[in-house]
């Protein structure tokens, strides 16, 4: 009988971890669509318009800040559950190599947080809203 016991509970103990592992990987277009909002610099009063892409499905990760005549990628480096690790690669006058971490808030938004000096640092914050699919 406790053989019994230990094997039942070895069974429910694997399938709880394969549960969450496949929640670590759970729908990954949770990010996908047009996004849209203000990022903020922490050392600086001041904001500007923030505008991101992402197709995950073809892989494609776009951002762009008009104002600053900036654009480039994102390259992911990681994704579990509602969380995505990014290194952002810029071109023009903008900082690039920056750490970003994009979490899911809703399903119509998303927090995106800039960290420099190996993730030592906050640098900039934005909150997006999707502005289309």
């Amino acid at each position: 009988m406790k053989n019994k016991v230990i094997t039942f509970l070895l069974i429910v103990f694997a399938g709880m971890t394969m549960g969450l592992q496949k929640n670590d990987h759970t729908d990954q277009n949770w990010m996908d669509g047009d996004w849209s909002g203000v990022k903020y610099q922490v050392n600086m009063d001041k904001g500007w318009q923030m505008l991101l892409k992402i197709d995950g499905k073809s892989q494609r990760y776009e951002v762009s800040y008009p104002e600053l005549g900036c654009e480039g990628t994102l390259e992911l480096i990681s994704i579990q559950g509602n969380e995505a690790l990014f290194l952002e690669k810029l071109e023009g006058p903008c900082l690039s190599e920056g750490n970003i971490i994009i979490t899911k808030v809703a399903d119509k938004f998303l927090s995106f947080t800039c960290l420099r000096d190996q993730e030592q640092r906050l640098a900039s914050y934005c909150t997006l809203k999707k502005i289309s699919i």
